[in-house]
């Protein structure tokens, strides 16, 4: 298994024959500084996707959220998705932790069922978070 932030699909392919599954991520602008930085790092996450595809290989997407994460931006990486992927991915949605300070799940649930309108989905805490190893 690899865990990836998917953003060196260069590097993606070299590995592809030689892992069994790889674990990436899709990360939203609300974790970068610029809008630009974002789109660089978005574009490599979907060639890396394409490239399991290509491949047929198997993986899964994680996509960190947090309350104010919007639900169009949701859709909007859903239909790039939709181009590129089989309807089978999995996503999982992970809430930014600590999800105690979430005063309100909507957000979340809503966030759920958008990504649940195509693709199989999972709501997973960042276990790392929880056991203090990051």
């Amino acid at each position: 298994m690899l865990e990836t932030n998917a953003t060196l699909p260069e590097k993606l392919e070299k590995l592809v024959n030689i892992i069994d599954i790889v674990s990436m991520d899709i990360k939203l602008p609300e974790h970068f500084q610029t809008e630009k930085e974002w789109q660089t790092v978005y574009k490599n996450e979907l060639k890396s996707i394409e490239i399991m595809e290509k491949h047929r290989q198997k993986y899964y997407i994680k996509i960190v959220v947090s309350q104010k994460t919007p639900p169009q931006l949701i859709r909007d990486i859903m239909e790039d998705l939709k181009t590129r992927t089989s309807h089978d991915t999995e996503i999982i949605i992970q809430p930014q932790s600590p999800i105690e300070k979430w005063t309100n799940l909507d957000n979340l649930f809503t966030i759920s069922e958008i990504v649940g309108e195509n693709y199989p989905v999972s709501i997973i805490p960042q276990i790392h978070k929880y056991l203090g190893v990051a």
